[in-house]
């Protein structure tokens, strides 16, 4: 088999990006690629059409570490990213090539965190968060587990999407947008499933940072308005761990928030150590939610 040539030329078109040029002068193919229509939805495919070769052919179709996800000529029901086809004949002539998907979405606000542009909060301390008045374009770098090395992954094909901007922090459905962390760039604030836990960050001391969702169903009032199906968040540092445990409630420097459903968070509260009260540290007195509804 002659030597690949990998080649660093990404092409952004409606039919997806190309990475690497092959030598596949004995076997030819047609595509036909359909991008998926949203962000994270597996509606996409990549469809094959063999022109030159002989059969019968032996198909692969993988992405990471090398693992395969399929031996059909056709992929189907996939969302953006990278594929790698290779496909092998009768007389042992191999073809490779490389794929990917990109969408150019818009992620609209969630209802526990309805961050529509030129919505905004007003708190008790005098703090006001504010949205800025239109989605902003964020870039999210389609995984790729491939040669060349990592140091060129600002030339990665990607997806465009479009996300709210809250309080300066670009918003991914309930999770902030971490630009400086490529593995995983989403830093979540809040789950609407109770006892959901997921750490945040780690540090060198192995301590972990952690969040939680204690209950969806409290009722709050604040200033005579009551509020109904309030989720209730807390976060916390743990030291000398790198696992978020169900006792970290009762660890100290807990902040815990309340969000109501179609308005956001409406209470923070702060606990500073072990055995301390939680003291407020405000609380909803004005909003306007800028819903296209």
């Amino acid at each position: 088999m002659k030597q690949l040539l990998y080649i660093l030329v990404i092409t952004l078109a409606i039919q997806g990006c190309s990475l690497f040029e092959f030598d596949n002068a004995k076997i030819s193919i047609n595509t036909q690629i359909k991008n998926p229509s949203g962000y994270n939805i597996a509606d996409g495919e990549i469809l094959v059409d063999i022109i030159s070769g002989n059969e019968p052919y032996t198909i692969r179709w993988h992405k990471k570490s090398n693992y395969t996800i399929s031996t059909e000529k056709d992929l189907k029901n996939i969302t953006s990213g990278w594929y790698f086809l290779s496909i092998n004949d009768s007389e042992g002539k191999e073809f490779l090539d490389s794929f990917c998907l990109v969408t150019n979405d818009t992620i609209f606000p969630k209802p526990y965190l309805p961050a529509y542009p030129g919505s905004y909060w007003e708190y008790s301390d005098g703090s006001r968060i504010d949205c800025e008045p239109a989605y902003k374009k964020v870039i999210i770098y389609n995984d790729l587990a491939y040669p060349p090395p990592w140091q060129y992954y600002e030339t990665k094909p990607h997806d465009s999407i479009y996300v709210p901007i809250y309080n300066g922090a670009s918003i991914f459905e309930y999770s902030y947008i971490n630009y400086n962390n490529f593995y995983d760039p989403l830093i979540p604030f809040l789950f609407e499933t109770k006892d959901q836990v997921k750490s945040i960050s780690r540090d060198t001391r192995h301590g972990v940072n952690c969040i939680k969702t204690l209950t969806v169903d409290t009722t709050i009032i604040i200033n005579g308005v009551t509020f109904h199906d309030v989720i209730v968040t807390i976060n916390s540092y743990l030291v000398g761990t790198s696992y978020c445990s169900d006792f970290y409630e009762y660890f100290p420097a807990i902040t815990k928030k309340y969000y109501a459903k179609n308005i956001g968070m409406i209470k923070e509260e702060y606990k500073e150590n072990l055995g301390y009260e939680y003291v407020v540290v405000r609380e909803i007195e004005n909003w306007h939610i800028n819903s296209p509804d």
